[in-house]
């Protein structure tokens, strides 16, 4: 679950944390990776640093490699035989592009794995190229694969009935390796987790239009979103909370129905609505179904507080339920 409460960060903080990772990670072809088995079979000499993979990067090494884990196993009784394997396959495929990531010191490898096709800090610097600087902070989410940045807008808003309950929106960055998701997001500050829903519906493929372009067109979307989460997406949640909700338990009983949630999950949610305030609202649907979500540490379905906001907007039947 992403927890939206933790410590803002300042732009400059940002680029320090990307800046320091980047330091300890190394972009090298496979062929640049020399075996030191006379050291162990988890050494090698890297650009003249003699390293050791740790446990776990050794065994993604020989996952890159396509040496099976059953197969690596059992070689490990005859450890020639598999130095044997891994200088073989090293020199098969020498071009093979692995970003390494280092202890401190430089010593020992911690992670291995196929390179991005972008850098996480380059992708930062191109994102606040089209962002305005002076009006967001920043959360971030890292893994060694993976990084989640979520821009929050400056504006924040609270709904006129509800005294201290501020919302904030942002957009988000989701990056892979070989991929970047562009979405909008919304969340409330007096809630433990806080996250409302999210939308990642812009997907961006190295593969299909190459780095220089994806760059392009991310620089000049992400702009637009932003934009838009400040002046749509925050004023239509805000507008929920005039949108009263007259049968919530068959409000509840349609979504689950429209969406293919299994019946327990129904059940939960229906055992939570005498909590409802007597005359409810979107609003309070919305939260409703946000803090299942976060009792049970199921983001998939924290997300579909977006969709409940774009269904406030729907017109339904007052009997029945159903869509007009």
């Amino acid at each position: 679950m992403y927890n939206m409460n933790f410590k803002d960060l300042t732009i400059k903080e940002a680029r320090e944390i990307l800046t320091d990772r980047e330091e300890k990670r190394l972009s090298v072809n496979l062929g640049n990776l020399h075996p030191n088995f006379g050291n162990g079979l988890n050494c090698f000499i890297v650009e003249n640093l003699e390293t050791k993979f740790s446990d776990p990067a050794l065994a993604s090494f020989l996952q890159i490699l396509e040496i099976p884990m059953k197969l690596s196993r059992k070689l490990s009784y005859k450890p020639k035989m598999l130095r044997n394997i891994i200088s073989f396959l090293i020199a098969e495929d020498k071009k093979h592009a692995l970003l390494l990531s280092f202890d401190s010191e430089m010593k020992t490898v911690n992670h291995i794995t196929e390179k991005p096709l972008l850098s996480h800090l380059r992708l930062f610097e191109n994102c606040l190229l089209s962002l305005p600087l002076n009006q967001m902070t920043i959360n971030m989410k890292l893994k060694e694969e993976l990084i989640e940045i979520r821009f929050i807008t400056g504006i924040s808003s609270t709904p006129p009935t509800r005294k201290g309950d501020v919302l904030r929106t942002g957009v988000l960055v989701i990056a892979k390796r070989s991929s970047i998701v562009l979405g909008e997001f919304i969340f409330r500050m007096v809630c433990a987790n806080g996250l409302i829903g999210e939308s990642s519906d812009i997907m961006f493929h190295f593969r299909d239009n190459g780095e220089s372009k994806v760059i392009q067109e991310l620089s000049r979307t992400i702009g637009v979103v932003f934009e838009n989460t400040k002046e749509t997406l925050l004023p239509a949640f805000i507008e929920t909370d005039k949108i009263p909700v007259d049968k919530p338990a068959q409000r509840v009983h349609r979504f689950i129905h429209e969406h293919h949630l299994p019946p327990k999950i129904e059940s939960e949610l229906l055992d939570r609505i005498p909590s409802l305030p007597e005359k409810s609202t979107y609003f309070d649907l919305i939260n409703l179904f946000t803090e299942y979500a976060r009792d049970k540490d199921n983001p998939r379905f924290e997300n579909f507080g977006f969709n409940l906001i774009n269904e406030s907007i729907t017109h339904r039947c007052s009997l029945c339920e159903q869509i007009l």
